[in-house]
């Protein structure tokens, strides 16, 4: 992309509208915009189920199967305190943050190049294709409306969730080291020393954890390790994918291309609405299990918010969007939203 992508500016006041009724809400109330008590005890439950569960794979009072369930655990961690933790929502303290996000290093990814490619790059030009990584997944998926070049595209709605199972197996070992090894025109800055390093360790720490120890420490064959390790981030990949996809990959999303001069014809906060959606809204397990991730829409709005906080500020949003005419995309449950996830791989691959 030749030019610098930039947004135009509102002047219906949508972003200013919803920012001070958001506003509103905390002081009025006197909240703080992080964690809640409820989320930290969220945050304990999810690490400690992990910890329980690694122990007992790994000393054998657990069948093999339950790295499936570890696995699963693992992903409730990364919904539900290292989302939180990077973007800074857990706590006004850096450190706290930093070391929550840690927990993205310790299982397999790298909390250094997720705040580039997804904090940075996602949350700013979601849904745009070749300057959003979240849904680069070419030559294998093709996430986006624009036309597809290879026919295979065509059955993606088939195939995608065996290959959304080596998400996380891809995301260990090949996709930070791509995503912090190329540049692009949009993000400028190149990756430090520290950061590099930062990622060598992560990764070695996840090893010694997931791989090194179990090895020493299991009285089975060598071979169930390995396969348990793979399953196990099989498990934490198809998990993560599903509902990442369920926010932007949908019916209604936008996947704008910027015009010339690298111009988007919508503003920042409008961008936001156009490009994501929520899911599963009315009840309170789903935001348990994906961390808030269902209210989406207010997550990219206000990712520097506590997700225990955006089912009371979904109405305000909502209002504010209908008041200036602009989206408010929903899925009133999972599997409406996984349905409609489908339909749109098969819309996408069917533009050959």
């Amino acid at each position: 992309m030749g030019s610098r992508v930039h947004f135009a500016t509102s002047h219906e006041g949508f972003h200013s509208e919803v920012r001070a009724g958001v506003d509103a809400y905390f002081s009025e109330r006197a909240l703080s915009r992080h964690a809640n008590w409820g989320a930290i005890a969220k945050i304990i439950f999810w690490l400690a189920t992990v910890a329980g569960l690694y122990y007992g794979v790994v000393s054998g009072l657990l069948p093999g199967v339950f790295v499936l369930l570890l696995g699963f655990a693992i992903a409730e961690v990364g919904f539900n305190v290292g989302h939180d933790a990077l973007h800074g929502a857990v706590s006004p303290h850096h450190w706290v943050n930093t070391v929550l996000g840690w927990t993205f290093d310790l299982f397999g990814g790298s909390s250094y190049a997720w705040n580039r490619a997804h904090n940075v790059l996602h949350h700013t030009y979601t849904n745009m294709p070749g300057v959003d990584r979240d849904i680069d997944s070419e030559p294998w998926m093709h996430f986006q409306a624009h036309p597809a070049v290879a026919r295979y595209y065509r059955w993606q709605y088939i195939y995608a969730f065996g290959y959304y199972t080596l998400t996380m197996l891809a995301w260990t070992y090949f996709k930070d080291f791509m995503q912090l090894s190329t540049t692009d025109s949009t993000f400028k800055k190149r990756p430090t020393a520290r950061g590099w390093l930062g990622v060598f360790a992560g990764k070695l720490a996840h090893l010694g954890l997931f791989v090194v120890a179990p090895l020493l420490l299991y009285a089975g064959p060598w071979w169930h390790v390995i396969l348990g390790y793979i399953l196990m981030q099989m498990a934490v990949g198809f998990t993560l994918a599903v509902v990442f996809q369920l926010a932007h990959v949908v019916e209604g999303t936008a996947f704008p291309e910027a015009g010339p001069g690298g111009l988007i014809p919508h503003s920042w906060a409008e961008h936001q609405l156009h490009t994501t959606a929520n899911f599963s809204t009315g009840g309170r397990m789903a935001t348990f299990f994906t961390g808030g991730l269902n209210h989406q829409i207010e997550h990219h709005l206000f990712p520097k918010i506590s997700h225990a906080h955006y089912r009371a500020l979904s109405p305000i949003v909502r209002r504010a969007a209908a008041k200036h005419g602009l989206p408010y995309y929903e899925n009133k449950t999972f599997l409406r939203a996984l349905a409609s996830h489908v339909r749109t791989l098969k819309r996408f691959g069917a533009a050959v």
